[in-house]
């Protein structure tokens, strides 16, 4: 037992000097002061995580206000860094000139004085201006173009609004600093019985790991008009924000969820060894209201606690729910309301497979993906959104091209945890 208790505390230990800008260090020494479990560790840590500081903060960028949320303009960061770039990279009449040299230095300071965006943040785009939501009114109505918060049951946590993992519980705080490793337990004592007075115990033994949280790089470009940068404005600005956000929190949980650790991959939930999951038949089958709840039978019965239970699932799953009755004479699968689905939170991403094959199904068979404990998915994000400003590339186009990097990594602490169907059919 000292054994498996050892292993427990490094990994609570190892896990709160990694969130300690979230109050980890203090937090784990007081679960261990208490005897407490890795279990425990996660449920006191896990509303700081999501709520309890700002992600900009811990990627080592101030904190913005919402007036400065507000305010932040994109196209004029942009536009910046480019003229930067040119005032740096234009050659001096004569190099051993110091006044030209000085003259040089002297305009890169007053344009970035004019920038408050690049005095701030410099290359860094914030988490917090990248996930500001929009109103769904109409085109007609202006409704693309005017910003406003969303309110719900996230409203004080902008990463949760936007991704459907977070919503779900899976955790995934923004990390000043590089990459690092956390034990787990892969195998438990076997031998605890029962016994005499003096009889001896017999032997077992634990069996650990490490879960290795190596920062994968996502990255991609965007080439923008130059005309339309000049021109700016806020409907721009929504734009670009809604392409990058878009296109990098696709990557994100493309990667947490179906990454096969080879190449720069992540591992994902579905590729994650011994994970449960629930066979439909050897074709695939049809999904039904069983499969549903099989996918929540298998972590209880792995006695994992239900600390943020829920399904994901895709687009067209949710279609079929919200159309397929339970059985006979009983209501549709899907109830609607914060717990839709065998009242459990449900978040919906595209990110899950549509198109798998199984035996002769064709590629016609859903992914779906259950946790009972979706805090058991760490997805560290380190620091901001990086933009590179290319203005040579596509300079005869009259386009700039804008370079997105961000880092990323993901783990899952407990594969029991989860469980996951891959041969769901929707007819």
């Amino acid at each position: 037992m000292d054994m498996n208790r050892s292993k427990i505390t490094s990994q609570i230990v190892a896990l709160g000097e990694i969130f300690d800008q979230y109050g980890g260090s203090r937090v784990a020494r007081e679960v261990l002061a208490a005897g407490g479990s890795l279990a425990e560790f996660h449920r006191r840590m896990t509303p700081r995580i999501r709520s309890g500081a700002d992600p900009d903060k811990a990627a080592g960028l101030p904190g913005l206000n919402d007036r400065e949320v507000r305010d932040f303009d994109i196209c004029r960061q942009i536009r910046t860094m480019m003229n930067v770039t040119y005032a740096r990279r234009s050659q001096l009449p004569d190099s051993f000139d110091k006044n030209q040299e000085f003259a040089r230095s002297q305009l890169l300071a007053e344009r970035n004085a004019t920038c408050p965006e690049l005095e701030m943040c410099g290359n860094k785009l914030p988490w917090a201006v990248l996930t500001r939501d929009f109103s769904a009114g109409s085109a007609s109505e202006s409704g693309n173009l005017i910003p406003t918060r969303l309110g719900s049951e996230y409203s004080g946590d902008a990463l949760r609004n936007a991704f459907a993992l977070a919503r779900l519980g899976a955790l995934m705080p923004v990390i000043k600093g590089a990459g690092f490793k956390v034990p787990v337990i892969t195998g438990d004592l076997s031998n605890v019985n029962y016994l005499g007075e003096v009889s001896a115990a017999p032997e077992g033994g634990v069996t650990s790991g490490l879960i290795d949280f190596a920062p994968k790089r996502v990255g991609g470009y965007l080439e923008v008009s130059t005309q339309a940068l000049i021109q700016g404005g806020e409907p721009l600005n929504q734009i670009l924000r809604r392409v990058i956000f878009g296109k990098v929190a696709a990557a994100i949980e493309d990667g947490a969820i179906n990454g096969d650790g080879t190449g720069n991959n992540p591992v994902g939930v579905r590729s994650t060894a011994n994970i449960n999951t629930v066979v439909g038949g050897t074709d695939g089958a049809t999904l039904s209201w069983t499969h549903l709840t099989d996918l929540e039978y298998e972590p209880a019965n792995d006695n994992v606690a239900e600390v943020a239970p829920g399904y994901l699932i895709n687009s067209g799953t949710r279609r079929f729910v919200k159309r397929t009755a339970r059985g006979s004479g009983l209501p549709y699968m899907w109830d609607g309301g914060i717990t839709p689905l065998n009242d459990r939170p449900t978040a919906v991403s595209n990110v899950l497979p549509s198109n798998l094959t199984k035996g002769v199904s064709g590629a016609v068979c859903q992914s779906l993906v259950y946790s009972a404990d979706w805090s058991m998915l760490l997805v560290p994000m380190f620091g901001a959104v990086d933009l590179t400003v290319d203005p040579y590339t596509k300079a005869a186009q009259g386009q700039v091209r804008v370079v997105i990097n961000a880092y990323i990594a993901s783990g899952v602490l407990q594969p029991s945890a989860f469980c996951v169907m891959n041969d769901a059919k929707l007819s």
